[in-house]
């Protein structure tokens, strides 16, 4: 025996050992191989699909709170300006029903200081 070979059990593996492989034996290998694969990816799979679910599910929750949020702001808002236009409104009765008045009374004394047929001759100046 050279110091290149080593004896394993009752064989002597060294430089000059053929190693040969059987086309059964490769194949149980590559089985064994696409096996391990295959349940690794199928079991990857499964925990990204799980993970997707969860993510769209998460997503959908903050989304419909996001819509709910911003509802809420607007109904407020709009609440604001509709208080605001209620205000005007009633603010602009107010001015017809102010003008409306003064109209009134502005008519009334622009009559009673019109000359008139009877007071027309009282306030003639004197014939001279």
């Amino acid at each position: 025996m050279s110091d290149k070979e080593v004896k394993i059990g009752e064989k002597t593996i060294g430089e000059n050992t053929k190693i040969s492989l059987s086309v059964k034996m490769a194949l149980w290998i590559i089985s064994g191989f696409i096996f391990l694969f295959t349940t690794a990816f199928t079991i990857g799979y499964i925990d990204v699909k799980n993970d997707v679910k969860e993510y769209k599910a998460q997503m959908d929750k903050d989304k419909s709170e996001f819509i709910k949020a911003v509802e809420d702001k607007l109904d407020e808002k709009l609440g604001t300006f509709q208080a605001k236009d209620e205000e005007f409104i009633k603010e602009m009765g107010d001015m017809k029903g102010n003008i409306k008045v003064i109209l009134d009374r502005t008519s009334g004394i622009r009559n009673n200081n019109a000359p008139t047929i009877n007071n027309a001759s009282e306030h003639s100046p004197p014939d001279m």
